[in-house]
């Protein structure tokens, strides 16, 4: 955090300190500096490849300048956005839309939540703005643009629901993501079966946090929800984390928490049918190793 004030360079241009911080730092990290946020917004592009942003308000116009901002910076590569308030959103998920040089990628929102329906339709969620439902959201382009390096999404506390998650679940198979982060929202077991069949076909997914959503207080469902998981997971190889609330056990959970052990030590090297090189057999037993010592059995 810088606690310098932009009125202590007044004799240099507009914008100086803004150019001083984001080219000598490897990371950024502005909270609640709104005068240096504005400096930063005043030059063209970031050079510091982490930024890593918490701010209670910005207005329309800000909204627009921090999303150009990103979408030029070609030397960004993580982006952290904690928003309070925002006054326009939406133009703020359209400007960077095209980002596709960023590679983790994490957003929450920090609203006060509303309480009512009237408010909840009078006040959209930042998930209305980034990942829009039948719309041409930010995720959706980051995620199926061939070009896009995103390889890690946290959308942790952002009030995300089916719909919203849908969205992703969609684009996944067109994605080249890696870890996915959607816990403590208000997805339910619906988009989570839908989730759960794309797993057998997932390459790519290696890490997945479904905690702290209503699916999993969902007492009716929630045995159907852990059948799909497991029955995806035995056919998935690059899964090595499923993340959900601990105390929620059943006998699924756990043949679902073993298909991700088993990949973690290398289920793909094992499953193939040539004779596995006696050099790969100190990696294998390595990262069977290094699972808590836990042992890879299925009734465990």
């Amino acid at each position: 955090r810088h606690g310098c004030s932009c009125r202590h360079h007044v004799p240099r241009p507009t914008g100086y300190l803004g150019i001083v911080l984001a080219g000598r730092n490897k990371s950024l990290r502005l909270i609640e500096s709104p005068q240096i946020l504005s400096c930063l917004l005043a030059i063209r592009e970031l050079e510091t490849p982490r930024f890593f942003l918490d701010q209670a308000m910005l207005d329309a116009m800000d909204c627009e300048r921090l999303g150009i901002l990103v979408q030029r910076s070609c030397h960004l590569k993580y982006l952290t956005l904690h928003l309070t308030h925002l006054e326009d959103p939406q133009i703020l998920a359209e400007s960077m839309g095209n980002a596709i040089h960023l590679q983790e990628l994490t957003i929450e929102d920090r609203s006060e939540r509303p309480s009512t329906h009237e408010e909840r339709q009078q006040r959209p969620t930042l998930a209305d703005s980034f990942v829009r439902p039948g719309g041409n959201d930010i995720v959706r382009r980051l995620l199926q643009n061939s070009q896009s390096c995103l390889k890690m999404l946290c959308l942790h506390s952002m009030q995300l629901d089916d719909r919203h998650f849908m969205v992703i679940v969609d684009a996944l198979p067109t994605s080249q993501l890696e870890d996915l982060d959607v816990s403590n929202n208000k997805i339910q077991c619906q988009s989570i079966l839908s989730f759960a069949a794309q797993l057998c076909t997932n390459k790519t997914l290696t890490r997945v946090n479904l905690a702290r959503n209503p699916w999993e207080d969902d007492w009716e469902e929630l045995e159907k929800c852990w059948t799909a998981l497991q029955q995806g997971l035995a056919e998935n190889y690059s899964m090595h984390y499923l993340g959900t609330r601990k105390r929620k056990r059943s006998p699924l959970k756990k043949l679902a928490d073993y298909y991700c052990r088993l990949n973690r030590a290398g289920r793909q090297i094992l499953s193939t049918s040539d004779m596995v090189p006696l050099g790969l057999w100190p990696l294998i037993l390595q990262r069977a190793g290094k699972d808590k010592g836990k042992h890879l059995r299925p009734g465990d």
